[in-house]
């Protein structure tokens, strides 16, 4: 099992260095960090500083992006490295926040055993916030193959947790692990203040809503025909 952890991040240094901290006392040698930031941060210096100190693989996004954009653009860089051999082709990949803490041990094999031998594509772990939505989610690299993302792309930040949420429920795939734990130090439960990357996430909800609605009407049943097929789902 290989798990590559996609963690895009923007204005928080420090938050990055939190998780970074977390990751290398709780998850196991199957993952790998992949961080991404943008080439216009005002503080890439400090988060080249930290990836260095803890030797974290990273990317760097061309211009100033959103969520999904950086998300996607880790994992063509993936994809890319796998090709010339640099890399190993992942069994899963998992995707966090820089406002998450890992605090279980081995959390990550406890996901990725979940989808071992059984049918389920997307697992996620207890937050101790949002039971009902995978706000951070594990897939096994198949089902990101057959849907060639990792974040929906039509959207900037928001719903990209309800596009996996859709095909889990739909496709009955999707496992909730109550018994492997997280934390989500996010404002809204007054874990942390709301700063600009809060300020600025929250601005994009009406518009992303627009997209998300769009693809909802548009191309989510197209989607879920391919993934049913691609992966000999029968539900």
């Amino acid at each position: 099992m290989e798990n590559y952890i996609i963690l895009p991040t923007y204005d928080r240094p420090e938050l990055f260095e939190r998780f970074i901290k977390s990751h290398q006392e709780y998850s196991s040698e199957h993952s790998k960090v992949f961080a991404i930031v943008d080439e216009t941060e005002s503080k890439i210096n400090e988060y080249l500083n930290i990836f260095k100190a803890y030797d974290v693989a990273y990317f760097i996004c061309p211009g100033k992006q959103q969520f999904t954009v950086k998300t996607n653009f880790a994992l063509e860089e993936i994809n890319k490295l796998i090709s010339s051999g640099q890399l190993n082709q992942p069994t899963h990949y998992s995707s966090h926040g820089d406002d998450v803490v890992l605090c279980q041990k081995d959390w990550d094999i406890k996901l990725m055993a979940a989808c071992n031998g059984e049918s389920f594509h997307i697992v996620y772990p207890n937050d101790g916030r949002r039971p009902d939505l995978p706000c951070h989610w594990t897939t096994t690299s198949e089902i990101v193959d057959v849907v060639g993302f990792i974040a929906l792309p039509v959207v900037d930040h928001m719903f990209v947790d309800n596009f996996w949420k859709i095909v889990g429920d739909r496709l009955s795939t999707m496992k909730y692990m109550e018994d492997v734990h997280i934390k989500h130090l996010h404002w809204a439960w007054g874990d942390s203040v709301k700063d600009r990357s809060y300020q600025h996430s929250d601005s994009l909800y009406q518009s992303d809503e627009r997209k998300w609605n769009k693809y909802l009407s548009d191309n989510m049943e197209s989607m879920l025909q391919k993934i049913k097929e691609e992966l000999n789902i029968n539900v």
